[in-house]
């Protein structure tokens, strides 16, 4: 898994050092209500099995980050993507704890994972979806360049079953561009 950097932050692999910060940022109800997998509230146990889960499959086709601030190794939230086999859109997913909200960070760190994807994975096609509720997700992925395709149902088993999402999508030739 490799470390992605960018002016302010490191995308690195998750460690089990995280959790802490995992509970305290994702288990704030406006981060976790916003997510289709993050329970609220979010118990240490949950967040301590979903990191073990991931470390002992080694993420498989599955790349999460933690997004790290540079300055002070403060961890700030998640991003990954799930790298399909054949061509065919890559879900990307996100979240960032709300003391580093309306700060560019989860803008830059979209934009190092979509560089990293288009460049250096062979992604085609890179997707997004967040719910009508959160104009700050949509804000950040029009930001990136990704465009609307469509509405959509998705499973969304923290949330109690399926959610009506708005799904964004970038190409590799229009990242490129």
């Amino acid at each position: 898994m490799p470390v992605l950097e960018t002016c302010r932050l490191i995308l690195r692999p998750m460690r089990r050092s995280d959790v802490s910060a995992i509970v305290e940022l994702a288990g704030d109800e406006a981060v976790a209500t916003k997510t289709a997998s993050i329970p609220y509230p979010l118990t240490f146990r949950e967040a301590e099995g979903w990191l073990d889960r991931h470390l002992r499959s080694g993420g498989g086709n599955e790349l999460v980050f933690a997004i790290e601030r540079k300055e002070d190794q403060t961890f700030l939230g998640a991003i990954g993507l799930m790298v399909p086999e054949r061509p065919e859109p890559a879900p990307m997913g996100y979240w960032l704890g709300r003391p580093f909200w309306n700060q560019g960070y989860m803008t830059e760190a979209i934009r190092r994972l979509l560089d990293h994807a288009f460049t250096e994975l062979g992604v085609t096609v890179i997707r997004a979806a967040a719910y009508p509720d959160n104009p700050a997700s949509m804000r950040v992925q029009e930001k990136v360049g990704m465009t609307f395709v469509g509405r959509e149902m998705e499973p969304a088993p923290a949330r109690g079953g399926d959610k009506e999402v708005l799904v964004r999508e970038i190409t590799r030739a229009q990242w490129l561009r």
